[in-house]
C-alpha cells in the first residue's frame, strides 16, 4: 500500500537510499580479503595500492627468466605466455624440479587473484600486466646444479633468455639469482654472452631487474646478472623495513624492497613464504611495469632514476652497505616518472612520453586513503542536504493536500 507520497517524494527517498549505500560502501571491506591477501603487507607499505589509482600495468609484458611458470595457477590464469627452456636440463613441466620458484615470482609481479571479485589468492604489484615465462635457470634444490656440464651453461641460458624476451616484445625483464656463486665452480662469474645480452636489452629500451644476492651474511660474492651495469639490482628488507641479514652488502645494489616473509604462489597449487632478494626483485619489477604502462617512452636509465629519486628511508652509507638509494615506493616512483615525462623536450628532440607531438601525460593521481574518505564524506553530506531540500517541501505539500480532502 502506498503511503501517499507524490512521485517526487519517492524519488527523494530513493536518493536518500543511494546516499546511505554510498556511506556503507565507504567502509573497509576487510571481510572480503582472504588470509593470503591479508599477508601481502607490502602492497600497503610500499604504496602500491595508491599507485593503482593511476595504473595496474595494462599493456606491459614482463619476462620472468626463472625455472618456468605454471600458467594455470589460480592467480595467473590468462596472464602467462610460455617461451622456451634454455637450460637443456631435461626437467619437464610438472616435475619435481620445475616451475616452483618461477611461479612464485610471476605471482608477485602479475598475480590477479581469483574467486569472487578476485578477492582470494595473490594480487601482484602489476595485476594487469602479462607474463612471458622463459626457463633459464634451475630450482635452488635441484641436484643438477652440482653437474658441472649443466651449471656451466646457465649464464648462457640466461643470455639466450634475455634476447628471446627482447625479441618477443617484453619491456621489463625480471632476471634470476646467480645460479653459481662458489669460486672456481663451472658457471661462476657470469659470461661474455650474458653481459652482451644485457647490453642488447638496454639498447632496445628494455628495463632489467635482478636480485642482488642472498649470501650477505656469508662470503657475499658478486652476483650475476645483478652486478652488470644498467641492471636494477634489488636488496631485501622485512615488514619493519629492516634489511635482511642475507641480503647482499655489495655496492652495486640499486635499492631495496620487500623480501622477507613475502607470501607467493607455491607451484601450481598452494602458497608459501619467500625470504629472498628474488622476491624483492619481483616487487620492483612490478613497480617498473606500472611505470612502463603509464610512461612507455622513458628509457631504462630514466626508469631507474625515477625509482632511486623517489626512494624512502635513504641511508648516508647506503651505496656502500647494500641499501642502495633506499626503499622503493610505488606511488612516489610514478610521481617521479610523471615529472620526467612532463619535462619540456629540447629543440629537435622527441617528447619523452606518448605519441610524436603529443603532450606528456599529467602526473598520476595518487590518492591517500584519508583524502578518499574526506571526499566521500563531503559527497555524502551534499547528498543528504539535497535529499532534505527535496523531501521537506514535497512532504509538506502532500500533507496539506491530504488535509484538504473531505
Amino acid at each position: 500500500m502506498s503511503l501517499g507520497f507524490p512521485r517526487l517524494a519517492r524519488a527523494g527517498a530513493a536518493a536518500g537510499v543511494a546516499v546511505a549505500c554510498l556511506a556503507l560502501n565507504a567502509a573497509p571491506t576487510s571481510a572480503a580479503t582472504n588470509s593470503v591477501r591479508s599477508q601481502q603487507w607490502w602492497l600497503q607499505a610500499l604504496h602500491v595500492t595508491q599507485a593503482w589509482h593511476s595504473t595496474r600495468g595494462s599493456g606491459v609484458t614482463v619476462a620472468v627468466l626463472d625455472t618456468g611458470v605454471y600458467p594455470n595457477q589460480a592467480d595467473l590464469r590468462g596472464a602467462v605466455a610460455t617461451g622456451p627452456d634454455y637450460t637443456h636440463s631435461g626437467r619437464v613441466h610438472g616435475g619435481e624440479f620445475w616451475g616452483t620458484h618461477g611461479t612464485a615470482i610471476a605471482s608477485l609481479i602479475a598475480g590477479r587473484g581469483h574467486g569472487a571479485s578476485a578477492a582470494a589468492g595473490i594480487m601482484g604489484v602489476a595485476p594487469a600486466a602479462s607474463i612471458l615465462a622463459v626457463r633459464a635457470t634451475l630450482e635452488g634444490d635441484d641436484p643438477l646444479l652440482s653437474d658441472a656440464n649443466v651449471a656451466a651453461g646457465l649464464p648462457d641460458a640466461i643470455a639466450r633468455g634475455i634476447r628471446y624476451a627482447v625479441n618477443h616484445h617484453a619491456t621489463v625483464i625480471d632476471l634470476p639469482l646467480d645460479p653459481i656463486t662458489v669460486p672456481g665452480s663451472a658457471g661462476v662469474g657470469g659470461s661474455n654472452a650474458e653481459k652482451a645480452a644485457v647490453a642488447y636489452a638496454l639498447a632496445h629500451h628494455v628495463v632489467l631487474v635482478a636480485p642482488a644476492g642472498d649470501e650477505g651474511a656469508g662470503a657475499d660474492p658478486v652476483n650475476f646478472p645483478a652486478s652488470y651495469e644498467g641492471v636494477i639490482s634489488v636488496g631485501a628488507f622485512d615488514s619493519q623495513f629492516t634489511k635482511a641479514s642475507f641480503s647482499s652488502r655489495q655496492p652495486y645494489v640499486t635499492l631495496t624492497a620487500a623480501g622477507v616473509g613475502v607470501i607467493a604462489a607455491n607451484g601450481p597449487t598452494g602458497y608459501a613464504q619467500l625470504n629472498s632478494t628474488a622476491a624483492a626483485s619481483a616487487v620492483v619489477a612490478g613497480v617498473v611495469a606500472l611505470i612502463r604502462a603509464q610512461f612507455p617512452a622513458l628509457t631504462p636509465a630514466q626508469v631507474t632514476k625515477a625509482l632511486t629519486d623517489s626512494a624512502r628511508f635513504t641511508h648516508p652509507g647506503g651505496q656502500q652497505n647494500g641499501s642502495g638509494a633506499g626503499t622503493v615506493d610505488a606511488a612516489r616512483a610514478l610521481a617521479a616518472a610523471a615529472r620526467m615525462a612532463e619535462a619540456v623536450p629540447s629543440a629537435g628532440s622527441s617528447p619523452v612520453a606518448g605519441a610524436p607531438g603529443a603532450q606528456p601525460p599529467s602526473a598520476p593521481a595518487v590518492h591517500t586513503s584519508s583524502n578518499l574518505s574526506r571526499t566521500l564524506l563531503i559527497d555524502i553530506g551534499i547528498g543528504v542536504v539535497i535529499f532534505l531540500l527535496l523531501a521537506v517541501p514535497i512532504l509538506t505539500y502532500g500533507l496539506r493536500r491530504r488535509r484538504r480532502r473531505p
